[in-house]
């Protein structure tokens, strides 16, 4: 009984440990998602082959398939919720994205991006959504993208502003804006804001058929029909009367369009199409399809009745109309309809309205009305009206907008004429000194005339002033004071003075000879360009600034400061010469600079303290200016070197690799450590050497892969037991017969002694449970063989590392079974490795501490220095 036990414990079932469950489904979920963004349905990727990661089972393949399907689905929901959310942000309204009455993901996520857009422009949150995750995203991006854009919604301005930028619907957009019309009407090409029949394909086939009486629409087509008691005749349109009654009436009725038979003694008259009959019962009027029927025209649109029929045109704005020829909505003139403005203003028309200006005319002109009735401006005839100023003597000569007075009598003598006013103007003798008086006289101007005054004692006349001019009795008279002193003439008269030096004259306050200031009098003899300086006694020219004294000429020369290089003209200016000083003029244009020998070169703004550009853009020189270009993908401008300089992405994004990250020029990529290669640019997986035959492990040894290499183990089994090697597992049996006499045989418990290999990756964060790494199942058991199973870790766990869980439980047919649980229970970091033996012991129910029979397990663990 106890064999058949041993028998079943070599049945258990080792599973693959979580981490590298967890990295397959990580590569088939991956395949899945490059599948959506190629495809539009993941109805077919059952039939895709699973990512090759070394030999697998039918039932790994299965599962790798349900994987690759729920994320190539999840990646399509994704896909379609950016499309939707693409179209309103950049296209258009949601009217053109199709939805089930339920509303598909991409019409979802559609209309959640037009609420993200109002709740911008209502200055609500950007993230104060709980929709669903897909609307969430939607809500939220274009929330964003409108924020960051500032973006403007044109409709509701023009709305506000009662301006109608579109003739039907108008759809705001992210940064613009598009007009959209309803079905069966297009934009028009010219301005892609007024919508128009579309001819290629009529709204309702129905509108253009010549069917007589009814008509059915049927898809792009149509079906005639007729009403009852008429028949449908061969050409598809006409109707006529089934069996009419013979009657005579219709040969003498007056019907305006047609008659038929009623009964056989009676008859009446019908219309045409868009026509109705008249209280008369025989004149056709015009039926007028846009009082009698309601909302007959597609939203934006006005009805416009013709004779016979309508005509459904865009809702053109107030001062605007549509064009039937042109199919636009084009501007009225109001100003062509009569008494538009009142009288005395004038109309000027604009696109959509008119205004009314007030009209003046120019002085000596009023308002009169022309032969048309339209006002004008014309002169007023001052001199035939008399509202004109001429005097006496004088004629009135009428002018545009004016009149001047012309004198028609001559002037008396002493009078002149003015050639400009015409009027009489005294001639001044005095001042034109045409005088006869003596110098002791001066000359007083009268009407028509003059006199001659005596002038006062000390003064003689002037012609101008009269008796103003002083006389100078100094110069005049000789030795009118007496000798030793000095004559000193004053305004009409003269004193005597005591006689000074040169240079001093007497002062009568303070009664002593005192400094001539000639500088201040002005009586030095100076020349223009020199500087008079006073001195006691005396007086001296000197220069002034940017002048030198020569002292063989005795003359102020100018200094050139410009040969002297005492000028401060600035490196782009050229120093010229003055008298005196100097100029900075420009010598080449706004940024160049003058260089000696090269002349005038350009600026490079680039290389300037302050850096002209802003943002990820680096500076480019050209001549005489500088721009702005954006650095490429990949690049950021450095504000010292002034030059776009490849990003280390590996600083910034290294974190996306698995493994190591390598920078490249404009973009990096990703690598992986010897043993592993690269999955999906990204992503590091273990080279299974082991499977893929690549190791160079010997027959007798066993492959053991490990994350990122492999061991051979030259496993020796103890003596009477079997080695056998199967792929990376190998197992001691023990033979069935021990040699006779050889009781330590038969008394060894140990039946089976497995080798397996667990390979971990490092982990560097403490784990919040323990982390399961294996399950033995052992079934088809008794109660009391399962109460006396016992999992014992005997080796290799001296650190405390692991665990091990026993379980009981029953399957659907009420048998027993156990299931032993290997955990890791804490972080491991490598490298790091340990052969441990785990042992499932077998134990008497019937007799205490009896051990039946033993299974031993032995896993050699291995931890890589990497986290994956």
């Amino acid at each position: 009984m106890w064999h058949q036990v041993a028998s079943v414990l070599l049945a258990f079932l080792i599973t693959a440990n979580a981490v590298q469950l967890q990295h397959s489904i990580s590569i088939c979920c991956d395949v899945g998602a490059e599948y959506a963004n190629e495809h539009s349905s993941c109805e077919a990727i059952d039939s895709e082959p699973v990512p090759d990661m070394g030999p697998m089972e039918d039932e790994d393949i299965q599962d790798c398939h349900v994987m690759m399907r729920s994320c190539c689905i999840k990646q399509l929901q994704r896909n379609m919720c950016f499309d939707g959310l693409f179209t309103r942000a950049n296209i258009g309204s949601c009217d053109r994205v199709q939805g089930d009455s339920c509303g598909s993901i991409e019409k979802t996520c559609c209309e959640c991006c037009e609420l993200g857009i109002k709740a911008f422009h209502e200055s609500a949150p950007c993230d104060g959504t709980d929709l669903g995750t897909e609307c969430d995203f939607a809500f939220r991006d274009c929330c964003g993208r409108a924020s960051s854009n500032n973006d403007m919604d044109e409709c509701t301005l023009a709305r506000e502003n009662n301006h109608r930028l579109c003739s039907s619907k108008c759809v705001n957009l992210i940064t613009s804006f598009v007009c959209e019309c309803p079905v069966g009407y297009v934009l028009a090409a010219a301005d892609n804001m007024t919508c128009i029949r579309d001819r290629e394909e009529p709204a309702n086939a129905c509108d253009e058929s010549p069917c007589e009486q009814r008509c059915q629409p049927n898809g792009s087509s149509y079906v005639c029909g007729c009403n009852d008691g008429y028949e449908l005749q061969e050409n598809g349109y006409s109707c006529l009367e089934n069996n009419p009654p013979p009657s005579l009436g219709c040969l003498y009725a007056s019907c305006d369009y047609a008659c038929r038979s009623v009964d056989a003694s009676s008859y009446e008259c019908y219309c045409d199409t868009g026509y109705d009959l008249d209280s008369d019962g025989t004149t056709c009027i015009d039926l007028n399809e846009c009082e009698e029927i309601i909302d007959i025209c597609p939203a934006g649109h006005v009805c416009s009745n013709t004779d016979g029929s309508y005509a459904c045109n865009p809702d053109c704005t107030t001062g605007l109309t549509y064009n039937v020829e042109t199919s636009l909505c084009e501007d009225i003139d109001e100003c062509q309809e009569e008494n538009v403005c009142p009288l005395h203003k004038r109309c000027q028309n604009y696109r959509g309205g008119f205004y009314c200006e007030t009209t003046r005319c120019a002085e000596g002109e009023q308002f009169v009305f022309d032969e048309s009735n339209n006002i004008q401006c014309r002169d007023v005839d001052e001199c035939a009206r008399g509202t004109h100023n001429c005097q006496d003597g004088f004629r009135c000569d009428n002018s545009p907008g004016s009149f001047r007075c012309t004198r028609i009598s001559p002037c008396g003598t002493g009078y002149t004429v003015n050639s400009l006013t015409q009027q009489c103007r005294d001639i001044d003798e005095c001042l034109q000194d045409t005088d006869d008086c003596p110098p002791e006289f001066y000359c007083q101007n009268t009407m028509g005339s003059y006199k001659c005054r005596p002038c006062r004692q000390g003064f003689k006349a002037d012609s101008a002033d009269g008796c103003t001019r002083d006389i100078n009795e100094c110069e005049e008279q000789a030795d009118v004071c007496p000798r030793g002193q000095a004559c000193v003439n004053t305004y009409g008269s003269y004193r005597c003075n005591p006689a000074c030096p040169q240079g001093f004259q007497y002062s009568v306050i303070y009664r002593e000879c005192r400094d001539i200031n000639e500088c201040a009098l002005g009586t030095d003899d100076c020349q223009a360009n020199q500087v008079c300086q006073n001195r006691e006694g005396a007086y001296e020219c000197g220069c002034r600034n940017g002048m030198e004294f020569n002292e063989v000429t005795r003359e102020c020369d100018d200094i050139n400061e410009c040969e002297t290089n005492t000028n401060n003209c600035r490196y782009n200016e050229q120093c010229h010469n003055t008298v005196g000083s100097f100029a900075c003029q420009q010598r080449c244009q706004l940024n160049y600079r003058y260089v000696e020998e090269e002349g005038c070169v350009d600026v490079n703004e680039c290389e300037q303290a302050q850096y002209p550009c802003f943002g990820n853009s680096q500076c480019v020189n050209v001549p005489g200016s500088y721009r702005c270009q954006q650095c490429p993908r990949g690049q950021i401008a450095n504000r010292d070197t002034r030059r776009c300089e490849d990003v280390d992405e590996c600083k910034y994004q290294g974190a996306s690799c698995m493994g190591g990250c390598v920078n490249t020029f404009g973009s990096y990529m990703c690598t992986c450590p010897n043993g592993y290669e690269l999955l999906n640019r990204f992503n590091c997986r273990d080279i299974n050497e082991c499977r893929r035959n690549i190791h160079n492990c010997s027959s007798q040894s066993a492959c053991f892969d490990t994350r990122g290499g492999f061991k051979c183990k030259n496993i020796q089994c103890p003596q009477y037991y079997r080695k056998e090697i199967n792929g990376d597992e190998v197992r001691c049996v023990k033979v069935t017969l021990c040699p006779n006499n050889d009781f330590n045989c038969v008394d060894d418990p140990v039946k089976l002694i497995t080798y397996n290999k667990i390979a971990l990756p490092s982990l560097t964060r403490e784990l919040r449970q323990p982390l399961q790494l294996l399950r033995l199942q052992i079934g088809d058991l008794t109660v009391s063989q399962a109460n006396g199973l016992r999992f014992v870790l005997t080796q290799g766990n001296e650190l405390g590392l692991f665990s091990v869980t026993k379980d009981l439980n029953r399957d659907r047919l009420g048998n027993w079974f156990a299931t032993g649980t290997l955990y890791l229970e804490r972080a491991v970091t490598g490298p790091f490795e340990t052969d441990l033996r785990l042992e499932m012991q077998l134990f008497s129910t019937t007799q205490e501490n009896q051990l039946l029979s033993v299974t031993t397990a032995v896993f050699s663990i291995d931890v890589s220095p990497n986290s994956f």
